[in-house]
């Protein structure tokens, strides 16, 4: 179903919803948020578990990599469910162009390619969305509803203007009306609210055929004619995106916005319900953009207050999506920043670094120039995603408008160790790292900015320790095992994370060493791993590799496969490069193990393959 905004897409959803109560209906209505694959993962399968409580749970556990879209994994676990689902289901997806360009709809496409013959979807969009629908219509695969099977008919737009203000038209009339708006269902609706307490009904025909006119009418002829109370309200309530009674007295001040609202739902009053099971209303599009104008034009510092409250109830309820949406909306920068600080590290920790990144790219670039602390965030985020061009640049852009505490360099020489997650090292590298060790030896903790909660002076040294661990054995330099030693005595208190990466690191470098301590470290870092981090999560990547070099090591092949399959999983999925490239080298020499030469050449190729670029100076010397 594809038509402009007003064709009364989600009208005609609502009732075929209400007509098809035999059928199980999952419902997803998607907003500008949902291009985080995280978050639209997330209520994707909420949808779906409302329909089935079982279904896409092993999904579920999937989710959580910063990894554009959703990923393979979620995708092939959410087609096996629906293989096996005994009976027809349809999925609604509603608002699927705010997803278009987005990195969630390559795995849409697939969700709805491969779905099997009992999963349905039903997807309403204000355009054509980006789906192969071509393939669809060809395999007789597709129905398809436009504006032009939307529009109203003159008899139509009769039938609306008498069930709404109880006048009759001519068929003149009805055909005036249709032409000035061209069937639009909403304009068709707004002329016969404007009729109600008239008995001029050639009124109708003072409607101009664009939608300024229209504006222009409703607010002459129909909001003027609201009491003062239900017009003040709505004026409020103009900036907000959804109508939730407790929300509206929030940012009004009023006691009574459910009994406002009942009574706004009960005239049919320029509320919209939502689609789905939620029960929520929205403000008609047409009539909130008008009330925002007003409200501007009456005060101009007001839409900002309200928006301001509207955050303030937002975070109260533990949902800094939407709060951060409205101090957007409102230009509350330095509020919005806060944010960031506040709740940066707990979205990262659920996945959703793309939200996050979103909040800062909000920011005009003079108020991120203005904050060093928020720079430094950026840079950790692009890391975190994987993203070592845009760490490094941002990076040197901070470095090169100077003025950095030395707390703040600490920092920075940290994010700059910590590209070695994705990224091949360059010597020059370790210098940052023994200059930032002989830092924190007299530095506070005050002294030196929090960046997502993980920059407090022990997590930060052990954090050079392991990291330092990594440079100098890509490099195949000295010193490799003494850091990963000095990464476990120095565990910080808190990051649970950090103790698994020093432990795995440790392991790792024992391995390559071939002791045989190195097993009993890696199974402590998995063990804490499991008990304190999620599934998927990229931390335990280094002790994996290091069970699978300790199996090489006992001649264990399958053990090694089995290990080297899972380090590899994981650090593909997270783009963690150079550890692929490393790993693969591991896989090779398994194959060699068996005597299998071309196996082990075509290991080694797969790391261009998969976009890898060139591997570090010890995995090309060693392996090559």
């Amino acid at each position: 179903m594809a038509a402009p905004a007003g064709y009364g897409k989600s009208v005609a959803l609502s009732q075929w919803h209400k007509a098809a109560r035999r059928r199980p209906i999952a419902w997803l209505s998607l907003d500008e948020r949902d291009h985080d694959p995280v978050r639209m993962g997330e209520h994707f399968l909420g949808c779906l578990a409302e329909v089935d409580p079982g279904l896409g749970g092993r999904a579920r556990s999937l989710l959580g990599s910063p990894a554009p879209g959703l990923g393979d994994e979620v995708v092939d676990a959410l087609l096996e469910d629906f293989a096996d689902l005994a009976a027809d289901v349809a999925v609604v997806l509603e608002d699927v162009d705010h997803l278009d360009g987005g990195p969630v709809i390559a795995d849409l496409t697939r969700l709805v390619m491969e779905a099997p013959p009992q999963v349905h979807y039903v997807v309403a969009s204000r355009s054509d969305p980006t789906l192969p629908t071509h393939r669809l219509r060809a395999n007789g695969q597709l129905l398809e509803l436009r504006a032009e099977d939307l529009r109203f008919s003159s008899r139509e737009a009769a039938e609306l203007v008498r069930a709404l203000s109880g006048h009759e038209l001519t068929g003149d009339a009805a055909d005036h009306l249709v032409q000035l708006t061209e069937g639009w269902p909403v304009a068709v609706q707004l002329a016969a609210l404007s009729l109600r307490g008239t008995a001029d009904v050639s009124a109708i025909t003072r409607f101009g055929a664009t939608d300024r006119g229209i504006v222009d009418y409703l607010s002459a002829e129909l909001l003027g004619r609201l009491r003062p109370e239900l017009r003040s309200f709505l004026l409020d309530v103009s900036v907000l995106h959804e109508l939730d009674p407790g929300l509206c007295d929030s940012v009004t001040g009023r006691r009574d916005g459910a009994e406002l609202l009942a009574e706004l739902r009960q005239g049919a009053l320029f509320v919209v319900p939502l689609g789905g099971v939620s029960g929520g209303y929205r403000l008609h599009r047409l009539v909130r953009e008008f009330l925002r104008h007003d409200l501007a034009m009456a005060d101009p510092d007001c839409p900002a207050l309200l928006q301001q409250r509207a955050a303030a109830w937002c975070l109260d309820r533990d949902d800094p999506g939407q709060a951060a949406e409205y101090l957007e909306a409102a230009r509350a920068w330095g509020l919005l920043v806060d944010l960031i600080y506040q709740h940066g590290r707990p979205l990262w920790d659920q996945g959703q670094v793309e939200t996050v990144l979103g909040w800062v790219r909000a920011l005009p670039r003079r108020v991120q120039g203005e904050h060093t602390r928020l720079r430094l965030t950026e840079v950790a985020l692009h890391l975190i995603a994987g993203r070592p061009e845009s760490s490094a640049s941002l990076l040197a852009a901070v470095e090169r408008d100077g003025n950095l505490t030395r707390g703040e360099q600490v920092v920075a020489d940290v994010l700059a160790c910590g590209l070695v997650e994705v990224a091949n090292p360059h010597r020059d590298v370790l210098a940052r790292e023994e200059r930032s060790l002989a830092a924190l030896a007299d530095l506070a903790a005050a002294d030196i900015p929090d960046v997502l909660e993980v920059t407090d002076p022990p997590a930060l040294t052990c954090l050079l320790h392991f990291t330092g661990a990594k440079i100098r054995l890509l490099l195949g330099a000295a010193g490799a095992l003494d850091d990963a030693e000095a990464a476990v005595r120095t565990p910080p208190s808190t990051a649970a994370n950090f103790l698994v990466q020093g432990l795995g690191t440790l392991a790792l470098m024992e391995a390559l060493a071939n002791r045989g301590s190195a097993p009993a470290a890696a199974h402590r870092a998995l063990e804490l791993a499991a008990e304190h981090l999620a599934e998927e999560h990229p931390t335990p990547i280094p002790a994996e590799t290091a069970l699978a070099v300790a199996a090489r090591n006992a001649d264990d092949l399958d053990a090694a496969d089995a290990w080297g399959d899972a380090a590899l999983a994981r650090a593909v999925r997270w783009r963690r490069w150079p550890w692929v490239g490393f790993i693969l080298g591991e896989r090779a020499l398994v194959e060699l193990a068996r005597g299998a030469p071309e196996a082990a050449l075509s290991w080694l190729r797969r790391h261009s393959e998969l976009g890898g670029g060139p591997l570090a100076p010890m995995v090309a010397g060693r392996f090559l």
